[in-house]
C-alpha cells in the first residue's frame, strides 16, 4: 500500500493526455501517504532499487518509461485514475491559493466544494497540510456566506413587515382623519340648519336634508329633516 501511494503521488495523471512523472518534495510525498513510517521505508527500497531518484529538490521516478514499461504501476494508475485526477486538481488549486496569499476569491464553492469535502472525508490520512487548510477555509467561507444570506433574508423580511405595518397605519390614520373631517362637516350642517329654522325654514330644510343624505342612519339629521 505504501509503495502504491508513493508511486501514484509521483505521477501527474492526465485527464485527456499521457501521464507524466513529477517531482515531489520528500516531506509532501510522505505526508500524502496513509502511514508516513511505512512510506519512508518503502521509499528507501524504491530508491535502492533505482526505481525512484531523490535529491535536495525532491523525489521523482527515475525514468518516465516506467509509466508504460512497468505493468504493475500502469495497473495502479488505471485503477486509481479518477481519484488521482481529483486529488491532483485539488492539490494544484490549494497551492495556487497559498501562493496568492490565500485569496478568498480562489476558494471552492458549490459543487466543487462539495466534491472536495467528500474526497477529504474519504482520504483524511492522505491530505497535504496546504490542501487541508484550503478545503477547511473554503468550508468556513461557505458557511459564512450562507449565514450572511440567511441574515439578509431575515433583515429583508423584517423591513417588509415594518413597511407593511407602516402602510396599514398610514391608511387607518388617513381614514380616521377623513372620518373626523366628515363628522365636523356634518355637525356644522346640523348647526346651520338649527340656526336657520326660524329665520329661514327653507334653507334649514335644505341643510338638514344634505346632512341626512350624508348620514342617512343618523337620527339627528332625520329628525331635523322631518321637523322642517
Amino acid at each position: 500500500v505504501a509503495a502504491l501511494q508513493l508511486l501514484t503521488e509521483l505521477v501527474t495523471v492526465s485527464e485527456d493526455g499521457p501521464d507524466t512523472r513529477r517531482k515531489v518534495h520528500r516531506s509532501d510525498l510522505l505526508a500524502a501517504c496513509t502511514d508516513s513510517i511505512d512510506a519512508a521505508g518503502a521509499l528507501r527500497q524504491l530508491i535502492s532499487s533505482r526505481l525512484v531518484t531523490s535529491d535536495s529538490y525532491g523525489v521523482e521516478l527515475t525514468h518516465e518509461a516506467l509509466l508504460h514499461a512497468w505493468p504493475r504501476l500502469a495497473d495502479w494508475l488505471r485503477e486509481d485514475r479518477a481519484n488521482a485526477v481529483l486529488r491532483q486538481r485539488i492539490d494544484k488549486d490549494a497551492r495556487e491559493w497559498d501562493q496568492h496569499d490565500r485569496d478568498r476569491s480562489l476558494l471552492y464553492r458549490g459543487l466543487r466544494l462539495e466534491s472536495a469535502l467528500a474526497w477529504t472525508a474519504d482520504h483524511s490520512n492522505r491530505i497535504l497540510p496546504t490542501t487541508r487548510a484550503f478545503v477547511t477555509a473554503a468550508e468556513k467561507h461557505g458557511r459564512a456566506v450562507r449565514l450572511r444570506g440567511r441574515v439578509l433574508v431575515v433583515a429583508l423580511t423584517v423591513l417588509a413587515i415594518v413597511a407593511s405595518v407602516a402602510a396599514v397605519t398610514a391608511h387607518f390614520q388617513r381614514a380616521a382623519a377623513t372620518d373626523q373631517r366628515n363628522a365636523a362637516q356634518y355637525a356644522e350642517l346640523l348647526a346651520q340648519a338649527s340656526r336657520a329654522q326660524v329665520s329661514d325654514p327653507s334653507r334649514s330644510a335644505q341643510l338638514a336634508l344634505t346632512a341626512h343624505e350624508g348620514r342617512p342612519d343618523d337620527a339627528a339629521a332625520y329628525t331635523m329633516t322631518v321637523a322642517t
